[in-house]
């Protein structure tokens, strides 16, 4: 599963990044929609990336890019975030044009 806008627990603040492409919406999700690629927030700050999930009984284990691993209950509600869609063809040459 992947954390979206429609599966999310709460949906909180838009976030635009100087760099279109980097700008996300601040939200929570229930830890079982997390997988690898997704954006989680550990500390509720900026996003990591989720490159690992592991579940053991009724502890979820999220691990990021950077090999930081957290432990959550199974039903915990996190703080994620989802990114804006790219706009295709923006600083891109259009064949045909």
């Amino acid at each position: 599963m992947c954390v979206t806008l429609g599966n999310a627990a709460e949906v909180f603040e838009h976030r635009a990044d100087s760099v279109p492409r980097n700008s996300y919406t601040e939200t929570m999700h229930h830890v079982g929609h997390l997988g690898p690629g997704d954006l989680w927030r550990p500390t509720g700050g900026r996003p990591h990336i989720v490159t690992e999930i592991r579940s053991r009984q009724n502890t979820v284990i999220v691990t990021d890019q950077l090999g930081q691993a957290h432990r959550y209950p199974a039903d915990a509600l996190v703080p994620t975030a989802v990114r804006d869609p790219l706009t295709l063809g923006v600083g891109v040459a259009r064949a045909g044009a």
